[in-house]
């Protein structure tokens, strides 16, 4: 799986769990809009650090 296919399924899931956290009012959209966004970045620094470690 490559990091474009990897990022689309993140953004997807995100923005079904969240749609359904709004729906049912525990988030407003403003949370929903910084918490997708906090998580992209998280996964994106972490796909970074695993494909540029160095194999033992």
């Amino acid at each position: 799986m490559n990091a474009e296919v990897l990022s689309a399924f993140i953004r997807h899931a995100l923005t079904t769990f969240g749609g359904v956290l709004v729906t049912r009012g525990y988030l407003d959209m403003g949370m929903l809009e910084a918490g997708a966004g906090a998580v992209a970045v998280l996964v994106g620094i972490a796909w970074s650090v695993y494909a540029k470690r160095k194999p033992a």
